[in-house]
């Protein structure tokens, strides 16, 4: 399923309590996807790849393998926001992303790695796959959440596996 599932302010009684459950009896999964299938996707130079895109990802997928994030942004735009709150959380540790690469021009993007232009609301990817064939599946997280509960109550939830948000 890939939607968002929000069940904000949502309270039960502790004698009957909401279960959220997936049917797992046929011994498969039930998974929830924050990411969309993206096809239409245009070559920009040689093994790099282009589709617009309205919001920023944070996760690529191509035939189920993740790529590399070039920049990127979280929470209040940290670490590009200078007024960020997070800035000041674990300076000597690396922030509270390590590892971040830094934001580079798209024609220097690394193999199998992805940015997300804000300006220009473009997604960019190189990767050695070619993303014009149709049976190349590559998937993009765009949902923040894909089970949102906050201020619930006797909730349960059972059976689910949550994949591809872009907030765990």
């Amino acid at each position: 399923y890939r939607t968002t599932i929000d069940l904000r302010n949502r309270m039960a009684e502790p004698d009957a309590p909401s279960v959220i459950k997936g049917d797992v009896s046929g011994g498969g999964r039930v998974v929830l996807r924050g990411s969309d299938v993206l096809t239409g996707w245009r070559l920009a130079a040689p093994g790099i790849y282009v589709h617009e895109l309205g919001k920023e990802t944070s996760q690529v997928f191509v035939n189920g393998r993740l790529l590399q994030q070039v920049g990127g942004t979280v929470f209040d735009g940290y670490p590009e926001n200078a007024q960020s709150a997070y800035r000041g959380l674990h300076p000597h540790d690396g922030g509270i992303w390590p590892g971040r690469k830094s934001v580079m021009a798209w024609q220097s993007l690394p193999a199998e790695s992805f940015w997300y232009d804000r300006s220009g609301r473009r997604l960019y990817v190189h990767t050695a796959e070619d993303l014009t064939d149709a049976s190349v599946r590559t998937e993009v997280s765009q949902r923040e959440r894909v089970l949102f509960l906050e201020n619930v109550q006797f909730m349960q939830v059972h059976d689910l596996d949550i994949e591809h948000a872009n907030t765990s």
